[in-house]
């Protein structure tokens, strides 16, 4: 494929947006006047001109949206790996920056520019946002250093490569130190990549700290996807103001810049067709003001009619998570005692 048709990514064919980050989120502004989100408004379902590459259910199968329309793999055959999942222009940018990044010597000639070192910061009591341990030993530093007991890892392949992390190596390090390492692969600098992840990496996010888990988030530098999540979970579970969230995290981390744009998709996609349920909760809500002589207006009933709505389908999946998780643990249990039944105890069966 041309290095034109390089950057693809998933239409969802509601508007996904893919684009640049938004400095729009000021300490007093509001998610309201933001640009990002007027400019989603206007864009909500309409079809954007973004082709595709996905290979569908593990069968090889590419689609591919180009010039001569829609192809499959039967009408196309498809050579090199790296044309299944091209490396879009920003993700080639990224990695090629990352690599310089690699680094942890500053280069005098440029004072401003990122290098990495083993930081963090508390954004709240059990939610520790910072950038990427690289080694085992960096694990040993996070457990004794911030106490926690989990680790949120948002970064890609890319990322691995670029600076060369062994997750093999580190993975077994926290096992060894008794703490969860789970892991949501997001692309940097990936708009649509990260609009289609940010649920899942809250909703992992939620899951550990409803365990009461001490959850360490990073993606590479922890400035942009550990923090798009961290605010993630703050508005869409704690039902958090957007411009609350984000003064919070840049407060207690200024290097952070989510994508204000990814959130906004996020939370129009987590709201579409459910018109009806947001207006019964906004009457409910009307109804308790009125009851408890609380002030408000129709709007504010209506914002936080979506914000409840939006927490109370994270709760769900949360009460799907800690059931399935209460299964595997009894099934497991089970389990090991027919085995231990079955072998007397010593290993070998009767």
């Amino acid at each position: 494929m041309a290095s034109s048709t390089a950057a693809m990514s998933l239409s969802s064919g509601v508007g996904s947006i893919r684009g640049r980050g938004y400095g729009c989120i000021g300490l007093n502004s509001s998610w309201k006047s933001c640009p990002a989100f007027l400019r989603t408004v206007r864009m909500s379902g309409k079809g954007l001109g973004v082709s595709m590459a996905r290979v569908a259910g593990g069968s090889g199968r590419v689609l591919c949206a180009g010039e001569g329309g829609v192809v499959t793999s039967s009408e196309r055959e498809v050579e090199k790996e790296e044309e299944v999942a091209p490396m879009s222009e920003a993700e080639r940018a990224g990695w090629e920056q990352r690599q310089k990044e690699a680094t942890e010597v500053k280069d005098p000639a440029d004072p401003f520019q990122w290098r990495w070192t083993l930081n963090w910061d508390s954004i709240t009591p059990n939610i520790i946002v910072g950038s990427c341990p690289r080694s085992p030993g960096d694990v040993d530093r996070m457990v004794d250093e911030a106490g926690i007991d989990a680790i949120l890892n948002l970064q890609s392949g890319l990322c691995f490569d670029a600076l060369k992390i062994p997750i093999d190596a580190i993975r077994k390090r926290a096992v060894e130190r008794g703490v969860r390492l789970e892991r949501v692969e997001i692309r940097d600098f990936d708009h649509a990549d990260q609009s289609l992840m940010l649920p899942v990496a809250v909703r992992l996010l939620n899951s550990l700290l409803a365990r009461g888990m001490k959850v360490y988030v990073h993606c590479t530098a922890g400035i942009n996807r550990a923090t798009l999540t961290t605010v993630g979970h703050l508005t869409f579970v704690q039902q958090m103001d957007l411009d609350e969230a984000v003064e919070l995290v840049k407060s207690a981390r200024p290097v952070a810049h989510p994508y204000i744009d990814c959130w906004t998709e996020v939370r129009r996609r987590l709201l579409d067709g459910r018109l009806d349920e947001v207006t019964r909760t906004s009457e409910q809500i009307y109804e308790d003001r009125v009851v408890n002589k609380i002030t408000g207006t129709k709007n504010s009933d209506w914002f936080a009619a979506e914000k409840r709505v939006i927490s109370q389908t994270f709760q769900r999946y949360l009460d799907t998570d800690l059931a399935v998780l209460d299964m595997e643990t009894e099934w497991l249990k089970r389990r090991f005692e027919l085995e231990h039944k079955k072998t007397g105890g010593n290993g070998s069966a009767h």
